[in-house]
């Protein structure tokens, strides 16, 4: 997660604080939010960026098994205490992978 450093990390079940703190950032578009070291949230003036974080060492998967690891984070994003937050907006889905010193996407949502 070294790429997500500068982010603001919080987990499904934080407190009320820290889900008002990531909910800020993104609807003011100021921060990186990390969901439960999952999805990374990165808000943009007409969007969020979902990414949806690799192994960067887990083979190589399908295109359909990206599609159903992208899925799976969406619902878990909806249920999540920042589904709120993201209601509105129109998310880009990507996964990517930490290298370490960034991240690399390996696959793009259509």
């Amino acid at each position: 997660m070294n790429a997500y450093r500068q982010a603001l990390h919080i987990e499904a079940d934080a407190s009320k604080a820290r889900i008002e703190l990531a909910s800020s950032l993104l609807r003011r578009n100021e921060g990186v939010v990390v969901l439960s070291q999952q999805i990374a949230l990165r808000p943009e003036p007409h969007r969020i960026l979902c990414e949806v974080i690799e192994d960067p060492l887990a083979s190589r998967r399908s295109p359909q098994e990206y599609e159903s690891l992208v899925e799976a984070a969406r619902e878990f994003l909806e249920s999540s205490p920042l589904g709120h937050a993201v209601a509105k907006r129109k998310l880009e889905w990507v996964v990517v992978a930490d290298t370490g010193m960034g991240t690399v996407q390996i696959w793009h949502a259509s």
